[in-house]
């Protein structure tokens, strides 16, 4: 709410501006008043307000004196002045000053809250016109930041756009980390990967490997806490203050992870450069959410050494940032995975260190319930199951060895068998291509995720593999436009589809034939029919060593570079990383 104030040497008239209205209903709250211009200036001190309603002919600094100083001092005030018939000339000045009205003694109420009224719309559009630029700013910061991520920015370009947005270009080092959070109950609830972890591990250690993820002790989590951490816990579970989180990232964290109750990681991102900053006065610390929702963190240092990291190449558990990452995680009620990516001395060296970071994830498998994983770019695997049939065992629930960070490909192949297997033995085609099966694999980021998965497919996804195309997510049957679309979906996706020549074939408006295949399937026509092409290029990625580029175009795809976004858009990551992580 705006603040009002209100100078007059009749106290009568400055005490009874604060009660000639109802001001609350015009969003203006009274702070006070006072009986001339010197008076007015103490008693507003170093906080202002922004609107003054003032007598023009008071003793010692008339009111024309005392706007000229405060529009010095608060150059957004806004002024109404008061003045009797014979002080015109005073008032002339006063427009000159740039007063939003005059009002003549006795007040007009009416004329009083028209002028109200019409500097609360100026107020407002005001505030459209910052949020928008805001906005604007905040587009440009995220586009660029992601742009240098990702090397897709040349130096000149990066430099120019650095200074822009305040991104310092001459440090010594770029400390480069990526948060990712491990959505899920499972990550909180202590179960482990493989037979249960023991008492040591579950006490914190993070280890497993050569050169392995850390060991990381919880200081102030306790058992209590992991039983109810992110909602539904009993009070000891609460997550204490958190400095530097706004109220809006804090109301969108209730519920422990719950799909609907996670924070939107641009609110995450914002909460993790508060914690650096509060963690470390002076440095610069740069935090954004990427494509795929990960939290990079890009640590801007003076000083020629290295941040502390072990021989992985993994931040320290005492790093600031490894706290921030606990922060988060019970923010959002999830586990946290901090790959560490290394540190380059040049700005444009930071897209190969946050390539570092981002490789870990496509490399390894969190198995167990840690709240706090940290790995580097040289974090090795702990022991694995000496076979392919140990790995399907672990994925059905057997028990085999326990391991804290597990090599992905294996687990992930294994899944991937099991469930052709079983869509085979069901009565599925020989080489499934149906997205329920391969595309969901690209967001799962822990072994009892996966496990999840794969247990649900047995239940429910071979029974849908041969159902019935024309009939819809309910089980009912589609309207006869609908299913001749999902025919032409499904025998004929390497043609050239749209809506409009279908829809003439049907004698439908193509809106209209857009909007019934939207209401009775939940997607658009062009999702749908890229997810089939998506669904068949996978297949061929995985049963076939033909050539990607061959392969796009027999799934309808011409434009081989268009055929790379759509695949990475659906499944996740390129056709060729698809082939190195689930080929046979």
């Amino acid at each position: 709410m705006r603040t009002v104030f209100f100078v007059d040497d009749e106290p009568l008239i400055a005490q009874g501006l604060s009660s000639i209205m109802d001001w609350e209903r015009h969003g203006l709250r009274p702070i006070g008043h006072a009986g001339d211009g010197v008076q007015a200036l103490e008693r507003l001190g170093g906080q202002g307000a922004d609107l003054l309603i003032t007598d023009i002919m008071m003793p010692r600094m008339n009111g024309l004196e005392l706007i000229g100083e405060l529009k010095r001092r608060y150059p957004n005030m806004r002024f109404i002045v008061l003045s009797g018939y014979e002080e015109f000339e005073y008032v002339k000045v006063g427009i000159r000053l740039g007063i939003e009205n005059y009002i003549l003694k006795p007040i007009n109420i009416e004329e009083l809250e028209a002028t109200i009224r019409r500097i609360g719309e100026v107020w407002e559009r005001e505030e459209i016109s910052r949020v928008r630029q805001e906005e604007d700013r905040r587009v440009l910061r995220s586009n660029v930041l992601a742009r240098w991520a990702e090397g897709a920015i040349e130096r000149d370009e990066l430099v120019q756009r650095a200074e822009l947005l305040h991104i310092p270009t001459d440090c010594a080092a770029y400390r480069v980390d990526v948060l990712r959070l491990l959505h899920g109950g499972e990550e909180l609830d202590g179960a482990s990967g493989f037979g249960g972890e023991s008492g040591e591990a579950r006490a914190g250690a993070e280890g497993g490997g050569r050169g392995g993820a850390r060991p990381e002790a919880e200081p102030g989590i306790g058992g209590a806490a992991r039983a109810g951490a992110g909602g539904g816990g009993h009070e000891g579970a609460r997550p204490e203050a958190e400095p530097g989180i706004g109220g809006a990232a804090r109301a969108g964290a209730g519920g422990g992870g719950r799909e609907g109750a996670r924070p939107e990681p641009g609110r995450l991102a914002e909460a993790c450069e508060a914690l650096l900053a509060a963690a470390e006065p002076g440095a610069a610390a740069i935090c954004f959410a990427d494509a795929d929702g990960d939290l990079v963190c890009i640590r801007c240092r003076r000083a020629a050494e290295p941040p502390r990291a072990d021989a992985s190449g993994a931040p320290q558990p005492e790093d600031p940032l490894a706290e921030a990452a606990r922060q988060l995680g019970r923010l959002a009620g999830a586990a946290v995975w901090l790959a560490g990516g290394g540190a380059s001395p040049d700005i444009v060296g930071v897209h190969a260190c946050c390539a570092q970071a981002k490789e870990q994830f496509r490399r390894l498998l969190p198995a167990g319930g840690r709240r706090l994983w940290i790995t580097g770019p040289d974090t090795e695997p702990g022991s694995m199951p000496a076979s392919s049939r140990s790995w399907e065992e672990a994925l059905l629930g057997g028990p085999p060895e326990a391991a804290g960070l597990l090599p992905r490909r294996e687990p992930m192949n294994a899944a991937v068998r099991i469930m052709v297997e079983a869509a085979r033995e069901a009565g599925g085609p020989a080489e499934p291509d149906y997205a329920e099966l391969y595309a969901p694999l690209q967001r799962i980021f822990t072994l009892e995720r996966l496990r999840e998965h794969v247990r649900e497919f047995l239940r429910h996804g071979t029974r849908g593999s041969a159902a019935d195309p024309a009939a819809g997510a309910d089980g009912h049957a589609h309207s006869v436009h609908v299913a001749f679309l999902l025919e032409q979906i499904r025998d004929h996706y390497a043609e050239e589809l749209s809506l409009k020549t279908l829809s003439q074939r049907l004698d439908l408006h193509p809106n209209y034939l857009g909007q019934l295949f939207q209401q009775e399937t939940g997607s658009n026509f062009s999702e749908a029919l890229n997810r089939r092409r998506i669904e068949r290029a996978t297949a061929l990625l995985l049963h076939t060593d033909r050539r990607t580029a061959e392969i796009g175009a027999e799934v309808g795809y011409l434009d081989n570079s268009y055929f790379y976004r759509q695949f990475k858009k659906y499944t996740g990551v390129s056709p060729t990383e698809l082939r190195q992580m689930y080929g046979s």
